[in-house]
């Protein structure tokens, strides 16, 4: 994830030199090629590192007893990010300045996004999930840690093969108990 941000700063910087060429110096085959060029490296770039990287980073962050609501709440944010960033990007392009500032605007926040990244987010690759759950959360003492995964363990619906074993010896419970009031 942190090895392309870098990549997608640089070919929004080179998507917005390729609008420079063209709005601003009228060379539109070098400008047209560079942006071609720039916006499919950046694509090719974003779909196997970033892009992903939103749902992974969030099924892995949040306790097990509170994922539902916030992977709801932090999926809700996203898609309003989404149609925030959808519905200013037609208005920004409408000049030629603009044009080129938004992909250095863009460059910008890839760059600002891997300072986050590398300097906030532990790596989490081959941890167990209680493991990464822990990494965000240091306060917690082990006793706490402890009884909150005994707590999660019970909220986890059981398997189905502990289902029917659990219900077969409902059933004989209840049978004996059936029994010993007639």
């Amino acid at each position: 994830m942190l090895r392309c941000l870098p990549f997608l700063a640089f070919f929004m910087v080179g998507l917005s030199f390729g609008n420079y060429l063209i709005y601003f110096n009228n060379n539109m085959e070098t400008g047209g090629l560079i942006c071609v060029l720039c916006l499919g490296l950046y694509l090719a770039s974003f779909s196997p590192g970033m892009g992903p990287q939103p749902w992974t980073v969030n099924s892995e962050i949040y306790p097990l007893h509170l994922r539902g609501i916030a992977m709801s709440l932090s999926t809700t944010a996203n898609w309003v990010a989404n149609y925030a960033i959808s519905a200013v990007f037609l208005t920004t392009t409408e000049t030629n300045i603009g044009k080129v500032i938004t992909y250095l605007v863009i460059a910008l926040f890839c760059l600002m996004a891997f300072a986050f990244i590398y300097h906030l987010l532990p790596e989490t690759k081959g941890l167990p999930l209680n493991a990464v759950i822990e990494l965000f959360n240091p306060d917690r003492s082990l006793e706490e840690s402890d009884r909150l995964n005994r707590k999660e363990k019970e909220l986890m619906p059981l398997n189905r093969v502990e289902q029917l074993d659990v219900s077969v010896h409902k059933q004989t419970d209840d049978d004996n108990i059936r029994k010993r009031l007639s």
